[in-house]
């Protein structure tokens, strides 16, 4: 008899999900954010993951993409993000990642997903490349920019109970540079540089701001996706000229000072156009690996372009 059964994630199981994000990394995450956070049936397809469990039927493991739509060549394709890895303590070791990881791809494959893409750390990386035979082209660039706000925000990530007091503070202060969702406000966000890139259409944004930490901005023509948490995160620019570089460093600035952020992270692939638009200005460091995975090589995905925006942690 098999140690493990195996079973895909589905809409009823998303309580299993609660239970390993506790139990492997000490998160209590409600059923309603995991709902909203899988809730990826804009795309056509959901829940494309696999839940390992015991012989106690106990869950013990879990792995799964989100399906993501990449705008190619003006063509839109059905693509997906390599998500949540989640093995409890007493399950590691035995190999669990790869089987989920094996059934997850060939869903997504029998789905109609082309490619699936992500960004592993360090402790993930090997397995990636090594076993389920990954491909990388680059690694996320993170601009860093530095001001002498008092650090609210960091407060906050650190104290649950500051953290109310701070959410409340955010959400007075952005409330004058919220847009609307609609058309108008995201027209410029897709990429008018890149062939490839992901699209960031209305649901996009619908799916993103679902998170009460991200926040869809307008201030001084500058339209941007923005989460505070546990700093100000710039998730996404909407498209602006390369002589206005300085006024947006300024008003990002600006924005942090009010917001009690004394960090504010850019994080973009190296082929995105505000990268080269930051890179005169500011160094940026290395963060995460860029690595893909797909079938049939139809797609050439080093010339995609990816921001911080573009990560299911966003």
């Amino acid at each position: 008899m098999d140690e493990y059964i195996f079973n895909r994630l589905d809409d009823d199981t998303y309580h299993c999900l609660q239970e390993l994000y506790l139990r492997s990394f000490g998160l209590k995450e409600t059923i309603s954010f995991i709902r909203n956070k899988y809730d990826t049936a804009y795309t056509g397809v959901k829940n494309i993951g696999y839940i390992a469990f015991d012989q106690k039927d106990t869950p013990s493991a879990y792995y799964g993409v989100f399906p993501m739509i990449l705008t190619a060549e003006g063509e839109d394709i059905l693509v997906a993000q390599s998500g949540d890895t989640m093995t409890a303590p007493d399950h590691r070791g035995k190999g669990l990642f790869i089987k989920l990881a094996q059934r997850s791809y060939q869903l997504a494959w029998d789905n109609k997903v082309k490619v699936v893409f992500g960004f592993p750390n360090e402790n993930s990386f090997p397995g990636f490349k090594k076993k389920l035979n990954w491909e990388f082209h680059g690694v996320m660039q993170r601009f860093s920019i530095t001001n002498p706000a008092l650090p609210l925000c960091e407060i906050s990530s650190k104290s649950n109970t500051f953290a109310v007091f701070y959410k409340r503070f955010t959400r007075l202060i952005l409330k004058r540079y919220r847009l609307p969702l609609n058309e108008k406000s995201i027209q410029s966000f897709s990429d008018p540089v890149s062939p490839s890139y992901i699209k960031k259409d209305i649901h996009f944004f619908q799916h993103k701001i679902m998170n009460p930490s991200s926040f869809l901005i307008g201030i001084k023509g500058f339209n941007m996706l923005i989460k505070v948490d546990p700093h100000l995160m710039i998730g996404a620019v909407s498209y602006f000229e390369a002589q206005r570089v300085p006024e947006f460093l300024s008003t990002i600035k600006r924005l942090a000072l009010l917001l009690g952020c004394r960090k504010t992270h850019i994080t973009v692939s190296k082929n995105h156009w505000l990268y080269q638009y930051l890179i005169p200005f500011h160094n940026s460091d290395d963060t995460l690996p860029i690595g893909f995975l797909q079938p049939d090589q139809e797609i050439r995905v080093e010339k995609i372009t990816f921001t911080l925006a573009d990560y299911d942690t966003f």
